[in-house]
């Protein structure tokens, strides 16, 4: 049952970060734009330049869900008693989800957007390998 549970998640939670990925330009930068603004606001006392926050939260966006996609899939293959080959799968991720941007209006490549994305894999490895062995 924690199996199924966890894969289901695990699945929506990829289609919701694909989804949020593949808007096109106008929308991205409307998401990200209220995020800086809510947390500007919480964060007034910091005098933060709201261009600048809107930028790191987008680039912080790639890090976040490639890490939480990551430690839902590892903690469902280990649950599952599957193999961990299929973690590769988020390796190519990494690269076509920024690839695929090409054909988005107001979208483009980035190697930058696929390190991120790699970094949240690997930080979202270790946290899940941390909580498997505990």
């Amino acid at each position: 049952m924690a199996y199924q549970r966890l894969r289901a998640l695990t699945i929506l939670w990829f289609l919701f970060m694909t989804w949020l990925s593949h808007q096109d330009g106008a929308h991205t930068l409307k998401t990200s734009s209220s995020l800086a603004n809510g947390l500007a606001k919480r964060l007034g006392f910091l005098q933060v330049n709201l261009d600048v926050l809107n930028l790191q939260l987008r680039k912080l966006a790639h890090v976040a869900v490639f890490f939480v996609l990551t430690v839902l899939f590892c903690l469902t293959l280990y649950v599952g008693r599957k193999p961990a080959w299929p973690l590769l799968f988020l390796i190519v991720w990494c690269y076509a989800d920024e690839r695929s941007k090409r054909w988005i209006a107001g979208r483009h490549f980035s190697w930058v957007d696929v390190g991120l994305n790699l970094l949240g894999v690997a930080a979202g490895g270790s946290v899940a390998l941390l909580l498997c062995r505990m």
